[in-house]
């Protein structure tokens, strides 16, 4: 066996073990990620095989005699040069690095050690050199024209972008810190995956498709967080920014301030209800009351007023009704005595304020129920969940003082000092609740077991505190991230069940913002008119008055149509895209638009300020009285 034989033997087979091993290598990350390199050293070493190894040159090395018969390698290495190019996925940069260091080597050993004519010997550099500079030229075409298409695909994407906007997560005003993230979250993946439309490598579209995985993984946990901060629009204007940085985000103490498994738990609610009649009736007459209840949860437009105006009731009334209708005595072996005792006693509890008293209850009840009709909710909803939303809807505001959390806190009032300052008067309502329930002859959850009690608490505490205002926007950003962002919220799952719940009772909470205008004004006074009461109280105590709270600085139409634009709308939008419901849109978000539309329109013309007289302790606000005011009509 000759030398010649033996040394193109052992290349050959060195060549094959280092391709093979490359192979059998691509599943290892740090390979994958370098495996241009070692395909470019697999094309370095087999440029060497076929310019070391050609008979004109081996000869020098191996002292045997030059035999002009052999097969030159010099074919070899020209056929080299396109199979080199589709390893190394035609780089440029690659081919150029390739093709220069081989060009090097061949004139250096071809010129001083290759027998035979000069002319001959530069004939075949030529024609090497030559067919190296077209591959290098061709890759840098193909190079050029994958970068062209690149961009050109990526300008039509932005382009596309532009003219159809997608629907962010965050919305214009506030926004939490979660919802931010998640916004820029989002971003990222969007170009992402635009990227990964122009992008023709599978090893780097599978490293793309990792990060966005990557991505949902980071947005589900910051979704799922707890504590969560919010962050204001600076241009908002100064006065909302005061009032919400007052009412609606968490008290800061030492903080300075501009200014001071059975039927009852896995049947559908649907299964058991006995459905009502969608049609609501026409105009009532106060002979007609059990007209108006009948409609009680299906005319968005309810009027509590009238209700309460004929009959001196309003949440033992409606509490029997939906009891009544909805089979609920029955389900849950609950006598009319002990529901009536129970209702009347909460109903008793609630104070003659202007706006939370027990007529504000009973139409959030309504509200809420008008969700459940008008959604999927209704086939979601188990009895033992609309039972337990029932009581904490009519309980949310019990006992409520008629001044806020945040004076309360300031002036170290007894329920602050009981609850340490945290959601005061939500934690008040909901023991209040169970308190009555203490009372003799009131245990409206007597019937249950001891799985269920504790489900209802558990269900009614997180429901009645979700109302805390200061948490509005925590719960708020947390509800919108799943909604719009993660888009994974299940009804099957009780936490996000709780979660659902508890937005549709804050939706419902301030559900007198989507009413018609005429209802509308009429909760808006009284809600004012309550705001004022508190800060004559804080005036007569030498304290700086809270926004808004001014009866002599105030400009109403201005501040109810911050709060309908910055609270209330960005509330709704939300709600109502997980709702899907044409019936919620057309009757609560289309009629809450032209509600902060009215104000607007009102603040343009008028700038002086409304006073309002102070509702006397003896007598709850009545509609006779509201309608008699002058600024209504």
């Amino acid at each position: 066996m000759s030398s010649h034989f033996q040394i193109h033997l052992g290349c050959i087979f060195i060549l094959l073990v280092f391709a093979y091993a490359i192979l059998l290598s691509l599943k290892n990350k740090w390979v994958l990620k370098r495996i241009r390199e070692f395909y470019l050293t697999l094309g370095f070493l087999t440029y060497l095989y076929f310019i070391l190894a050609d008979p004109k040159i081996l000869y020098k090395f191996t002292g045997e005699d030059y035999n002009p018969n052999e097969v030159p390698l010099i074919l070899g290495l020209i056929s080299l040069g396109p199979m080199i190019r589709i390893i190394l996925f035609d780089s440029y940069l690659y081919t150029l690095i390739l093709g220069i260091s081989g060009s090097l080597i061949f004139l250096c050993v071809r010129i001083p050690y290759a027998p035979g004519s000069k002319i001959t010997t530069l004939s075949e550099i030529c024609l090497v050199i030559v067919f190296i500079i077209i591959q290098i030229i061709e890759t840098h075409k193909i190079d050029l024209r994958i970068k062209q298409v690149f961009w050109r695909r990526e300008k039509e994407i932005v382009l596309k972008k532009d003219k159809d906007p997608e629907i962010g997560i965050r919305s214009l005003g506030i926004n939490s810190d979660v919802e931010i993230i998640m916004d820029m979250c989002e971003q990222i993946k969007i170009k992402l995956k635009d990227v990964s439309k122009v992008i023709i490598y599978k090893d780097i579209k599978s490293v793309i498709k990792d990060s966005i995985a990557d991505i949902e993984k980071i947005k589900w946990k910051v979704a799922h967080k707890q504590d969560i901060r919010i962050v204001l629009d600076p241009n908002m204007d100064d006065d909302d920014r005061e009032y919400i940085e007052q009412n609606f985000v968490e008290i800061k103490k030492f903080k300075s301030e501009k200014s001071e498994k059975n039927d009852k738990m896995d049947r559908s609610f649907s299964d058991i209800a006995e459905i009502l009649p969608r049609k609501a009736s026409g105009r009532f007459t106060y002979h007609d009351v059990e007209g108006a209840i009948a409609t009680f949860g299906i005319n968005w437009n309810f009027d509590i007023w009238f209700v309460y105006d004929s009959t001196g009731e309003s949440i033992s009334l409606v509490a029997n009704h939906i009891l009544s209708k909805w089979n609920l005595y029955e389900l849950f072996k609950l006598t009319k005595d002990v529901s009536q005792r129970f209702f009347e006693h909460i109903e008793k509890a609630y104070k003659f304020n202007p706006y939370h008293n027990a007529c504000h209850a009973a139409d959030v009840l309504h509200s809420f129920m008008f969700f459940v009709l008008s959604s999927h909710l209704l086939n979601k909803l188990s009895p033992l969940e609309i039972f337990s939303s029932i009581i904490s809807i009519l309980g949310h505001d019990v006992a409520h003082p008629g001044v806020t959390n945040r004076y309360l806190v300031n002036n170290k009032d007894e329920l602050a000092l009981q609850f340490n300052d945290i959601s005061v008067l939500e934690n008040m309502h909901s023991a209040t609740i169970f308190n009555t329930m203490k009372k003799p002859g009131s245990d409206i959850l007597s019937s249950l077991n001891q799985e269920e009690w504790f489900r209802v608490r558990n269900l009614i505490i997180q429901m009645v505190l979700s109302t805390d205002m200061s948490r509005h926007f925590e719960v708020l950003g947390q509800f919108r991230a799943r909604v719009l962002g993660l888009k994974d919220l299940e009804l099957n799952d009780s936490e996000d069940k709780a979660l659902i719940l508890s937005i549709g009772l804050k939706c419902a909470d301030l559900g007198h913002s989507a009413k018609s205008t005429d209802l509308h004004k009429k909760w808006s006074f009284l809600v004012c008119d309550e705001l004022f009461t508190q800060g004559d109280l804080e005036k007569e105590k030498f304290q700086t008055v809270s926004m808004y709270c001014d009866r002599e600085t105030t400009d109403i139409d201005k501040s109810q149509s911050g709060f309908l634009k910055n609270i209330c709308i960005p509330l709704y939008e939300v709600w109502g895209v997980y709702m899907n419901s044409p019936t919620v849109q057309k009757n609560c978000i289309d009629q809450q638009i032209a509600n902060q539309k009215f104000w607007e329109d009102r603040a343009k013309y008028r700038k002086s300020t409304m006073r309002l007289d102070i509702i006397p302790d003896s007598a709850m606000p009545s509609i006779q009285r509201i309608s008699s005011d002058p600024l209504l009509k």
